[in-house]
Protein backbone atom coordinates (compact mmCIF):
# COMPACT_ATOMS: atom_id res chain seq x y z
CA UNK A 1 0.00 0.00 0.00
CA UNK A 2 2.60 2.20 0.94
CA UNK A 3 4.13 2.12 -2.52
CA UNK A 4 0.95 2.90 -4.27
CA UNK A 5 0.80 5.61 -2.04
CA UNK A 6 4.09 6.96 -3.52
CA UNK A 7 3.78 5.85 -7.31
CA UNK A 8 0.78 8.05 -7.45
CA UNK A 9 2.68 10.90 -5.40
CA UNK A 10 5.27 10.75 -7.79
CA UNK A 11 2.96 11.07 -10.65
CA UNK A 12 1.50 14.16 -8.94
CA UNK A 13 4.48 15.97 -8.96
CA UNK A 14 5.59 15.46 -12.89
CA UNK A 15 3.98 17.18 -15.64
CA UNK A 16 3.69 20.99 -14.08
CA UNK A 17 3.43 22.84 -17.36
CA UNK A 18 1.92 26.26 -16.77
CA UNK A 19 1.74 26.63 -13.13
CA UNK A 20 -0.67 22.87 -13.50
CA UNK A 21 0.72 19.40 -12.47
CA UNK A 22 -0.86 16.43 -13.38
CA UNK A 23 -2.06 13.31 -10.98
CA UNK A 24 -3.01 10.18 -12.16
CA UNK A 25 -4.45 7.15 -10.08
CA UNK A 26 -6.79 4.34 -11.37
CA UNK A 27 -7.54 5.70 -14.67
CA UNK A 28 -7.84 8.94 -13.92
CA UNK A 29 -6.10 11.93 -14.37
CA UNK A 30 -6.41 15.25 -12.33
CA UNK A 31 -5.47 18.54 -13.29
CA UNK A 32 -3.80 20.42 -9.49
CA UNK A 33 -2.99 24.00 -9.67
CA UNK A 34 0.54 24.82 -7.89
CA UNK A 35 -0.57 27.51 -6.23
CA UNK A 36 -3.59 29.63 -5.28
CA UNK A 37 -2.90 32.91 -5.20
CA UNK A 38 -6.71 34.53 -6.03
CA UNK A 39 -9.78 33.50 -7.72
CA UNK A 40 -12.67 33.91 -9.51
CA UNK A 41 -15.91 33.86 -6.93
CA UNK A 42 -18.96 31.92 -9.26
CA UNK A 43 -20.65 29.31 -7.26
CA UNK A 44 -20.27 26.11 -9.19
CA UNK A 45 -22.59 23.19 -8.63
CA UNK A 46 -21.95 19.44 -10.32
CA UNK A 47 -21.24 15.75 -10.28
CA UNK A 48 -18.00 14.74 -10.08
CA UNK A 49 -17.24 12.82 -13.53
CA UNK A 50 -14.29 11.57 -16.00
CA UNK A 51 -14.66 12.54 -19.46
CA UNK A 52 -13.53 10.26 -22.14
CA UNK A 53 -9.78 10.50 -22.16
CA UNK A 54 -9.98 9.79 -18.17
CA UNK A 55 -9.45 13.75 -17.04
CA UNK A 56 -12.26 14.78 -13.95
CA UNK A 57 -14.24 17.44 -14.33
CA UNK A 58 -18.11 18.23 -13.47
CA UNK A 59 -20.94 16.45 -15.11
CA UNK A 60 -24.09 19.27 -15.39
CA UNK A 61 -27.77 18.61 -14.09
CA UNK A 62 -28.18 17.49 -17.98
CA UNK A 63 -25.75 14.54 -17.64
CA UNK A 64 -23.64 16.42 -20.16
CA UNK A 65 -19.76 14.97 -20.64
CA UNK A 66 -17.63 16.46 -18.13
CA UNK A 67 -16.06 20.11 -18.29
CA UNK A 68 -12.85 19.42 -16.92
CA UNK A 69 -11.50 21.11 -13.70
CA UNK A 70 -8.20 22.55 -12.60
CA UNK A 71 -8.69 21.29 -9.24
CA UNK A 72 -7.20 23.73 -6.40
CA UNK A 73 -3.97 23.69 -5.05
CA UNK A 74 -3.49 20.87 -2.32
CA UNK A 75 -5.51 18.62 -4.11
CA UNK A 76 -4.49 15.02 -4.59
CA UNK A 77 -5.88 11.42 -5.86
CA UNK A 78 -6.40 8.62 -3.79
CA UNK A 79 -5.25 5.02 -5.24
CA UNK A 80 -8.59 4.36 -6.39
CA UNK A 81 -8.69 8.00 -8.61
CA UNK A 82 -11.10 9.81 -6.04
CA UNK A 83 -10.51 13.42 -5.53
CA UNK A 84 -8.82 14.25 -1.87
CA UNK A 85 -9.43 17.75 -1.14
CA UNK A 86 -6.91 19.90 1.04
CA UNK A 87 -8.29 18.75 4.02
CA UNK A 88 -7.63 14.77 2.56
CA UNK A 89 -12.08 14.01 2.47
CA UNK A 90 -12.66 12.04 -0.26
CA UNK A 91 -15.03 13.09 -3.57
CA UNK A 92 -16.39 10.10 -5.51
CA UNK A 93 -17.37 9.71 -9.18
CA UNK A 94 -21.21 10.63 -8.63
CA UNK A 95 -20.53 12.60 -5.60
CA UNK A 96 -22.10 15.47 -5.76
CA UNK A 97 -19.70 19.19 -5.32
CA UNK A 98 -19.99 22.13 -4.32
CA UNK A 99 -17.36 24.90 -5.68
CA UNK A 100 -16.02 28.38 -6.20
CA UNK A 101 -14.43 29.04 -9.29
CA UNK A 102 -14.72 30.71 -12.44
CA UNK A 103 -14.26 29.34 -16.17
CA UNK A 104 -11.41 29.94 -18.67
CA UNK A 105 -10.68 28.64 -22.72
CA UNK A 106 -8.93 25.69 -22.25
CA UNK A 107 -6.63 26.02 -25.26
CA UNK A 108 -5.60 29.37 -24.80
CA UNK A 109 -4.93 29.16 -21.89
CA UNK A 110 -3.78 25.25 -20.68
CA UNK A 111 -2.59 23.61 -24.48
CA UNK A 112 -0.03 21.14 -22.96
CA UNK A 113 -3.37 20.18 -20.60
CA UNK A 114 -5.98 20.66 -23.64
CA UNK A 115 -4.02 17.76 -25.29
CA UNK A 116 -4.28 15.34 -23.03
CA UNK A 117 -7.83 15.90 -21.75
CA UNK A 118 -9.38 17.14 -25.11
CA UNK A 119 -10.26 14.65 -27.62
CA UNK A 120 -10.08 18.23 -30.23
CA UNK A 121 -7.10 19.94 -28.41
CA UNK A 122 -7.86 22.84 -31.09
CA UNK A 123 -11.54 23.60 -30.45
CA UNK A 124 -10.95 26.78 -29.32
CA UNK A 125 -14.71 26.94 -28.20
CA UNK A 126 -13.37 24.43 -25.46
CA UNK A 127 -13.65 25.67 -21.49
CA UNK A 128 -11.73 24.37 -18.48
CA UNK A 129 -13.58 25.24 -15.25
CA UNK A 130 -10.12 26.48 -12.86
CA UNK A 131 -11.56 26.13 -9.22
CA UNK A 132 -10.60 27.85 -5.67
CA UNK A 133 -12.98 25.83 -3.51
CA UNK A 134 -14.40 22.84 -3.45
CA UNK A 135 -16.10 20.42 -1.20
CA UNK A 136 -18.46 17.29 -1.59
CA UNK A 137 -22.21 18.74 -1.38
CA UNK A 138 -23.75 18.43 1.83
CA UNK A 139 -26.28 15.91 1.76
CA UNK A 140 -30.23 17.31 1.84
CA UNK A 141 -31.80 17.17 5.54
Amino acid sequence: MLVSAVSVLLLASCGAAGGVRTAEAAGHVALIKGMDVSGADAAWFGTLGVNENGCLGLVGSHGEPATVVIWPSGTRLDDDGNVLDDRGRAIQIGDAVEAGGGEEPFVASYPEQAELCLDEPTDDDAVVIVLWTVTRASEPA
